[in-house]
């Protein structure tokens, strides 16, 4: 016995696939792939459940007929400090690296299905499965090992990592640790405070979380940040946290910062605390701080060899856009395009030898070579040749010579405008475009969602020639309302003008008789007017509102006489033209 069912990707293309009941799920679906021409997916029901490509046919609810859902998802890559872990478009995991820190996941693999996000530790990972479930590998010592907290570890919504163990948010909003305990492993001591927990960050020894009234629990080694008890009572209507390598920093509600941890890497900021207002943004390097403030200026603060001092580039730190850290050092975004760097200058801090502008340069010299064609090259050319054939043809070829290439200006500007997307830095993404189009449409198919899309049957028109008819009327009564002045007719004019000649209101002229006139045609009265409402009164005395039908009907026999007696006159003044030559000829 087989199946066949119809499996369709989120962009409408479709394909009918059949398979064996005794098959797997993973081999219709591998059918489906390549007859839709794309990589690993997910097969998801008409219910919004994702199927397991282990189980048999035979054991699921699919039935002739059914149509299926190809997710395809990007690849996300997770890196620990020698091994990486990667999720593929079905949900599966593949690792690769050191197989004693992360890269073999042999163990568990059996269990890595429909994963949705994973998480690195030094030498360990933790995935999230589609249920809610945690799967760990690899050093125990590094979170690893979850075995201890697994039966807490249910419906998780977030997994934030630190260097040596891991905190999964669930979904009642308490959290669940394990790892090297003095590292954030253990978080017993501030287990009855965890509730309603909308965040958490993490340094490299520590955690801190973010709760739902704006307050901040934090655990861990204390040096790093993992104890915030001198500041707890300024720690209120926090919005946002940010964590270096052993501090945090916290950007509250009225746009002032809070830090504690480590002074040395970031944890100390009491002397800027009247340059930190109007905070809109904040990022950390290994062990520095670097805020946007409202006016687009930016302040740093931490250890100056990774960027806490920004005071050689301050002057250039003006309407900075957004802020990027690598471990050593900043990039800032300005608003031209251009940006500035900061930090250890072997580990991007130095960025003198590389192109100053993201494009803005290139732009500019095609400009400046836009000007000197256009402006400069027919001057100098007429100063050469006198003859203004001449002139145009040694203009046209410098401007319009290198058209194959990049250093045509006029070739470069053309080509943005006609293709705008694609994968340079003056493109528009469209790949992202779609991505998000795509997480905005799998929404509408989760189980969860409030709302599912369905088709209203009452309004939903699904006769193509009703639709027709309904869009043709609209259109007619537009036109009418517009320009009550001109006649329509719709698809009578081919009959009519059949007809005309078929009553020989037209007679056929001879080529060689020349015919000259001028024919005005009246508009319609007002009462003339086609598709107006018409009010009448009756014998009976009872007001009556002819319908539509009628109205066009009517309308559309008026202009038949107007038609027919402007054929007439047309007809009447090729006659009397036709006399009038036959009299010159005699």
């Amino acid at each position: 016995m087989s199946i066949t069912v119809d499996v369709g990707l989120l962009s409408g293309k479709t394909a009918t696939v059949k398979a064996g009941l005794d098959e797997e799920v993973g081999a219709l679906k591998r059918r489906a792939q390549i007859a839709l021409g794309v990589g690993r997916g997910r097969l998801v029901d008409s219910s919004g459940s994702v199927l397991d490509a282990c189980a048999p046919i035979k054991c699921t609810r699919l039935q002739n007929g059914d149509l299926l859902t190809l997710h395809i998802n990007r690849v996300q890559v997770q890196a620990a400090r020698n091994s990486f872990a990667a999720i593929l478009g079905d949900g599966s995991v593949v690792t690769w690296g050191s197989a004693d820190n992360g890269g073999d996941s042999g163990a568990v693999q059996d269990q890595l299905k429909n994963v949705q996000q994973i998480k690195a530790s030094t030498f360990a990972f933790a995935a999230i499965l589609g249920d809610g479930s945690v799967v760990t590998w690899d050093d125990a010592a590094t979170g690893g090992d979850s075995s201890a907290v697994q039966d807490q570890l249910k419906s998780v919504q977030q997994i934030q990592a630190s260097a040596t163990a891991f905190a999964a948010i669930v979904a009642d909003g308490s959290v669940v640790t394990w790892g090297s305990v003095v590292d954030g492993g253990d978080s017993s001591a501030v287990l009855d405070q965890l509730k309603s927990v909308q965040q958490i960050q993490a340094s490299r020894f520590a955690f801190a979380a973010l709760l739902a009234d704006g307050s901040v629990v934090t655990w861990g080694d204390a040096t790093a940040g993992g104890d915030s008890s001198a500041v707890q009572d300024q720690l209120k209507d926090v919005q946002q946290i940010q964590a270096s390598a052993l501090a945090f920093a916290a950007i509250l509600g009225d746009g002032s910062v809070v830090t504690w941890g480590d002074a040395g890497g970031g944890g100390e900021s009491s002397a800027l605390q009247d340059q930190l207002k109007n905070v809109q943004q904040i990022q950390a390097s290994g062990y520095a701080f670097a805020a946007v403030l409202a006016d687009a200026s930016v302040v740093t603060w931490g250890h100056a060899e990774y960027g806490g001092d920004s005071s050689a580039v301050q002057d250039e730190l003006k309407n900075v856009q957004q802020i990027q850290a690598s471990g050593y050092a900043f990039a800032g975004v300005l608003a031209d395009g251009s940006f500035v760097t900061w930090g250890s200058a072997a580990d991007g801090g130095d960025s003198s030898t590389a192109l100053k502008e993201i494009g803005g340069e290139e732009v500019l010299l095609h400009l400046i070579q836009l000007f000197v064609n256009i402006v400069l090259t027919p001057i100098l050319i007429t100063s050469i040749f006198t003859q203004p054939v001449w002139c145009v043809v040694f203009s046209v070829i410098p401007i319009f010579g290198s058209w194959g290439t990049r250093m045509s200006c006029l070739n470069f500007i053309g080509v943005e405008l006609e293709n705008p997307f694609g994968q340079d830095d003056n493109d528009l993404p469209l790949d992202h475009f779609q991505g998000e189009m795509n997480n905005c449409l799998l929404m509408l198919l989760h189980s969860s969602a409030d709302l599912l899309p369905d088709v209203d049957i009452t309004r939903c028109l699904t006769d193509v020639d009703e639709i027709r008819d309904v869009m043709s009327g609209m259109e007619v009564r537009k036109q009418a309302s517009e320009r009550p002045e001109m006649i329509h007719v719709p698809s009578c004019r081919g009959s009519l003008v059949d007809r005309a000649w078929s009553l020989d209101l037209i007679a056929p002229i001879e080529a060689s008789t020349t015919i000259q006139s001028t024919i005005q045609v009246r508009a319609p009265s007002q009462d003339e007017r086609p598709f107006e409402k018409i009010e009448e009164k009756p014998k009976g005395g009872e007001d009556k509102l002819k319908t539509e039908e009628q109205l066009q009907t009517e309308a559309m026999l008026r202009g038949m006489e107007r038609m027919v007696a402007n054929l007439q006159s047309i007809k009447s003044a090729v006659e009397e033209q036709a006399n009038k030559a036959s009299e010159a000829l005699a």
